[in-house]
């Protein structure tokens, strides 16, 4: 933790690794649940990603306990190995009122009072440990490759693997072993004798504190880890029938076809209605082998005619995930080696709707949407003048308001589903490759490479950031109100002699950044003037 000062923390680590979580989780649920709708998926996923979820794994691998969580300190918080003080010792250098050997005898020590041992305890907050969980998924990612990371998320109890049991042979060294262990332990072993427990002065811990100890039920290490043990496998184990069985974590099969055949011809429809969407292909420098993924990714929900594919709304919560990740690495990899603080804000600045939508709107993505909703249709044609006129700049991009983060329509100037078309086509990629984030990064770095590396050059503040720095002693927030439908949350910034701005967004992070650009796109016009 970065509490230790020793030059190194988890922070970036931890950057990674959360998006790798989130990209994982997500592909899972997209190809587990194959018929559940977007807004169902992403309630899944916001449970196993929170860090509630992350804690309780987390301490139930005891990982609280070897985590460096404070500053080295040899004459406070320093244990030598194999050594533990006596417990007396203890109460007297905690108690020195007690001790009649303490030089300063009764002293008041109440307004300095440790709740725990510095010696054998630390205190790290809940979120300390999930932070944790992520920065050691990001370190398997690295060092093991995706493959890995997905089998420590597994051993953790992430479910982002499909499971497989693979009954054993009776020949099987595992088996042969553990009937023989089980026969030993059935013949009567001769009393023990000259046992002594260890004194405090030769165990540095107690018996709870260690849970690296073998069980005594459990068969030796060498029996567990026989030769050619598949690599993803757990712990044989009997069924109900009696059989021993092997439980593997398999590999993530793709969905079949989108394509709904119970119409006449569904191949030459489906031709009929992406006549002319070769250009689209050829800006994406990709040509899909499964056409009706590139119909869905383009399908809006307003869109009746098309009775082929689903809409747009999984590809989108598949594709926003493949793309956070996707960006999220190259960040990480970059040759200036952003600090974590500088990773949080690029991965902020390019990964959400408005550089998205500016983007689709760049290549032409609305030419290609299939959409029956007169007032999408109004907000796209301004939008993309608008994109137009300016050159398809992404410079405002952070004083733009999206559409759910505005109470009232004539306020909105990003639609949303513009950005939502863009990660939709990226879910399409993904799976239309075999699930290949090479080819997906292939594709998609060709659209926003330019912005990737201006961005990466110089890093933008975040909108709030921006703010309070701008107007330090006049802009203060107020408290979040959750609005009338119960899903959004509204925040208020006020100025002090220029107005109050208010934001709306999913939550108060969301929500108070909106208010931040409102803000500042006042004060940007007023200085103009």
């Amino acid at each position: 933790m970065s509490n230790a000062n020793d030059g190194i923390n988890l922070e970036r680590l931890e950057t990674i690794g959360d998006s790798f979580l989130k990209f994982a989780i997500t592909a899972y649920l997209y190809c587990a649940h194959p018929t559940v709708h977007e807004g169902k998926l992403s309630h899944m996923r916001s449970k196993q990603v929170s860090n509630l979820n992350l804690y309780r794994l987390g301490r139930g691998r005891r990982l609280g306990a070897r985590m460096t969580a404070t500053k080295f300190e040899p004459h406070d918080n320093w244990l030598p190995p194999c050594h533990r003080p006596p417990h007396n010792q203890h109460n007297k250098e905690q108690n020195p009122e007690q001790n009649p050997n303490h030089p300063d005898g009764a002293v008041d020590n109440s307004g300095c009072f440790i709740p725990y041992n510095l010696i054998t305890q630390h205190s790290i907050p809940d979120k300390s440990i999930a932070d944790c969980v992520e920065a050691l998924i990001g370190a398997y990612l690295l060092e093991c490759g995706p493959r890995g990371a997905l089998l420590f998320m597994s051993w953790l109890g992430i479910r982002v693997l499909p499971r497989h049991v693979l009954p054993l042979p009776p020949t099987h060294p595992y088996v042969i072993a553990e009937e023989n262990r089980t026969q030993k332990k059935s013949d009567p072993q001769p009393a023990k004798t000259n046992h002594r427990e260890p004194t405090d002065s030769e165990s540095s811990c107690s018996e709870e504190d260690e849970p690296w100890q073998q069980e005594e039920d459990a068969p030796p290490e060498e029996d567990w880890s026989w030769p050619d043990r598949p690599v993803g496998s757990l712990r044989p184990h009997k069924n109900q029938q009696g059989q021993w069985v092997q439980p593997i974590f398999g590999e993530l099969k793709a969905p079949p076809s989108p394509l709904l055949r119970y119409i006449e011809d569904p191949e030459g429809e489906l031709e009929r209605m992406l006549s002319g969407y070769d250009a689209l292909e050829r800006t994406l420098q990709y040509r899909f082998r499964d056409r009706s993924l590139l119909l869905q990714a383009l399908t809006h929900a307003s869109h009746q005619t098309n009775r082929l594919t689903d809409c747009y709304q999984r590809l989108e919560f598949l594709g926003d995930a493949v793309l956070d990740y996707l960006i999220t690495r190259h960040l990480y990899e970059d040759a200036r080696r952003h600090s974590p603080g500088a990773l949080t804000d690029l991965r902020s600045a390019l990964v959400n709707n408005t550089i998205f939508a500016t983007l689709a709107a760049r290549h032409g993505f609305h030419k290609y949407f299939r959409h029956m909703s007169p007032g999408l249709n109004e907000v796209l044609s301004k939008y993309v003048k608008i994109q137009e006129e300016n050159g398809h700049s992404i410079s405002e991009e952070h004083y733009l308001i999206q559409e759910d983060e505005m109470e009232q329509a004539e306020d909105v100037e990003v639609p949303k589903a513009l950005g939502d078309l863009f990660e939709s086509v990226a879910g399409a990629i993904f799976l239309d490759s075999g699930m290949s984030l090479g080819a997906v990064w292939k594709s998609y770095v060709n659209l926003m490479g330019a912005e990737l590396e201006a961005f990466s050059a110089a890093a933008p503040k975040s909108p709030v950031r921006e703010l309070l720095e701008a107007e330090p002693d006049t802009a203060k927030f107020g408290k979040p109100e959750r609005l009338a439908d119960g899903r959004r949350v509204r925040v208020c910034v006020e100025v002090f002699g220029r107005g109050a701005f208010k934001g709306v967004g999913r939550n108060y992070r969301i929500a108070k950044g909106t208010a931040a650009r409102c803000a500042l796109r006042h004060l940007r016009i007023h200085r103009a003037r």
